[in-house]
């Protein structure tokens, strides 16, 4: 229980998301799409909150959904997070660390009305239709503290890429037209 107070505790230093892929594993990934000659890993903030978030059907709960998602800094998308991720608290490899430009109130309301979104649906019955949804004031945030997610930003001759430097996967891509 120690030192799951201790991952909590925003003293211990940075929390940033453990990058797997190297900047030679990028070079590889983006020769042939963009031609990759210019690669940066940035660090991008993320606020990260457990959620349960009960459903109601006018006045009577009839469910609850429960998670973990974050809400990135700069910005303001909401995604899943995943409940396990190797941390490390600093990085030896060369990076630029990006500042939030909202703060971790403003990412719990944006995350506050993702949750009314996503859980806000209308559920068919035989003579009836009922509206699903939670109440804002509801949802219980639990504020786990900024993260940092490492991306590789890739730009070459054709184009520029994003890719998540803690599982390889492509965030964005963008090819120039000629």
């Amino acid at each position: 229980a120690e030192d799951v107070d201790a991952l909590r505790d925003r003293s211990v230093g940075e929390r940033i998301v453990r990058p797997v892929v190297t900047v030679e594993d990028v070079m590889d990934m983006t020769r042939e799409s963009v031609s990759g000659f210019r690669h940066d890993l940035q660090l991008m903030p993320h606020y990260v909150f457990g959620y349960v978030c009960p459903l109601y059907h006018d006045q009577e709960r009839v469910g609850v959904e429960s998670g973990t998602l974050s809400v990135n800094g700069r910005t303001q998308r909401v995604e899943p997070w995943p409940e396990r991720r190797e941390l490390i608290y600093s990085m030896e490899e060369e990076h630029q660390r990006l500042e939030p430009a909202v703060t971790e109130q403003d990412a719990a309301k944006v995350a506050r009305r993702e949750l009314v979104r996503l859980y806000t649906f209308d559920r068919e019955r035989v003579v009836e239709k009922r509206r699903i949804s939670p109440r804002e004031e509801s949802i219980e945030l639990d504020g786990r503290g900024l993260f940092f997610l490492p991306l590789w930003r890739v730009e070459g001759v054709h184009g520029a890429m994003v890719i998540d430097a803690s599982n390889g996967k492509v965030v964005s891509e963008d090819h120039y037209s000629l």
